[in-house]
């Protein structure tokens, strides 16, 4: 009887130090991640679970994850502490449900950053605030119905599988925020001009493609492409798609938009890519 009132009482003070806890910072958001989970409530769901052990979470990643077989879970990965100890977890937890699937954690050295969370203003692994984020990638490259249609027979560098492998590269490297892979997907004098009702001319060469990316993907923009479309037009030297695109920025749609990306037929590279006519997203 006494064992079952002390389970009660701590059962009960772990909630009420849960519910004490400020509500965590969001510092990355991600349109993979499923309805209804993003980083805010999976980190309730950690916090809720650690308080059982009388652990307090200093961050939560959730991680986008199309492996797990239920669309409504997500991986994390999550730092925790207790007293003069550090814990770093890995899990799945549910959102259906608020439930935890998986759950593993070792002690670890105290954390000098939150993790894989981009760091807010002014932290500190003593702030009592959660810092919770998405991890990468920002969008999926392409969604679940994206749907390729040829205009003729093609192939080679120029052809619809070679503008479909250049599409889901190009998209890989800007949700997954690498910079300069994602410059290595055009020529060598390729011309970028996304954001066209604002980016009035394109951008040229790697060096400033790759430049320019990097401040997208600072400010988290997302791309999923929905269609392949093409050859619109076909030369000896390039070949022009069109490509549907759903723009995200921080995890949030920001418009559904078109892009024309011209291929280089002796190379399969990026020769210039425009769209989506869309202004460009501000920094929040």
């Amino acid at each position: 009887m006494k064992r079952l009132a002390f389970a009660c009482l701590a059962a009960l003070a772990a909630a009420a130090a849960s519910a004490a806890a400020p509500g965590p910072v969001v510092t990355r958001g991600s349109a993979a991640l499923p309805d209804s989970c993003g980083p805010a409530v999976v980190a309730g769901i950690v916090a809720q679970h650690a308080a059982s052990e009388q652990k307090t979470p200093v961050y939560v990643a959730a991680v986008p994850n199309r492996a797990l077989a239920d669309p409504n879970q997500v991986s994390v990965e999550a730092g925790l502490s207790a007293g003069s100890a550090a814990f770093a977890v890995t899990a799945v937890v549910d959102c259906s449900n608020s439930s935890v699937v998986a759950w593993t954690e070792k002690h670890t050295a105290h954390f000098d950053s939150p993790g894989p969370c981009p760091e807010p203003k002014g932290w500190q692994d003593t702030t009592a605030t959660i810092v919770a984020c998405a991890g990468l990638p920002s969008a999926w490259e392409t969604s679940t119905d994206f749907t390729v249609k040829t205009t003729l027979q093609s192939n080679g560098p120029c052809g619809a599988a070679s503008a479909r492998k250049r599409v889901i590269s190009l998209l890989h490297a800007l949700d997954y925020a690498t910079a300069y892979p994602f410059a290595l997907n055009f020529t060598s004098g390729g011309s970028y001009q996304p954001y066209t009702a604002s980016v009035k001319k394109a951008i040229r060469g790697r060096l400033r493609i790759s430049i320019f990316a990097a401040g997208q993907m600072a400010h988290v923009d997302g791309w999923t492409a929905t269609s392949l479309l093409g050859p619109l037009a076909r030369t000896k030297a390039t070949a022009v798609y069109r490509v549907g695109l759903i723009a995200y920025v921080n995890g949030n749609p920001f418009g559904a938009a078109y892009a024309n990306m011209t291929l280089d037929c002796q190379t399969g590279l990026v020769a210039s890519w425009a769209g989506p006519a869309l202004p460009l997203p501000l920094p929040s």
